[in-house]
């Protein structure tokens, strides 16, 4: 099942606060390190997806819908195995 990021909160980022806030930005930068990886940036991809994790550090369960845990896994084995590999969400 495909989702996007239209189906997360419309709300201003600005409204936006603590852990929440840095979840939102955790997973922006996946999305963003994803950008890197279909650009052929494979080295700034693994460096993005680490700033990402440090952000979703401390972050679980379930948001929207989105298994936080199961986004910080895949980050986990592809920097690990120093290899990129896209998952759904």
């Amino acid at each position: 099942d495909h989702r996007d990021l239209h189906s997360f909160p419309t709300r201003r980022s600005s409204d936006l606060q603590g852990d929440e806030k840095e979840l939102i930005q955790g997973i922006i930068l996946v999305a963003a390190a994803f950008v890197h990886y279909q650009k052929y940036e494979n080295e700034i991809c693994l460096s993005v997806l680490n700033r990402a994790l440090k952000k979703l550090h401390g972050k679980s369960g379930e948001y929207h819908d989105v298994s936080i845990d199961s986004i910080k896994q895949n980050i986990i084995e592809m920097l690990d195995k120093k290899a990129i590999s896209t998952f759904m969400i």
